[in-house]
């Protein structure tokens, strides 16, 4: 089913397991990377977070978005 939940994009580190589960009613950061990246300036800022989050999605988000992209297992 196509949702943030299996999206490749959502954030979700995987567990001892190796397995990557996805929390009812937890919010998880999108990381579609933003392209091409504008010319930036030196400073700590930028360089420790760019691009800026999208947003914090939930895993039964994203039913209809443009960037999703099937979550590949190991």
């Amino acid at each position: 089913m196509k949702s943030c939940k299996t999206c490749k994009w959502l954030d979700v580190k995987a567990d001892s397991r190796g397995r990557r589960i996805v929390r009812h009613m937890s919010s998880y950061e999108c990381l579609f990377p933003i392209a091409p990246l504008p010319p930036l300036p030196e400073s700590a800022f930028f360089r420790d977070r760019w691009p800026p989050s999208l947003s914090w999605m939930e895993g039964q988000d994203g039913v209809t978005c443009a960037t999703w992209e099937a979550y590949a297992k190991a």
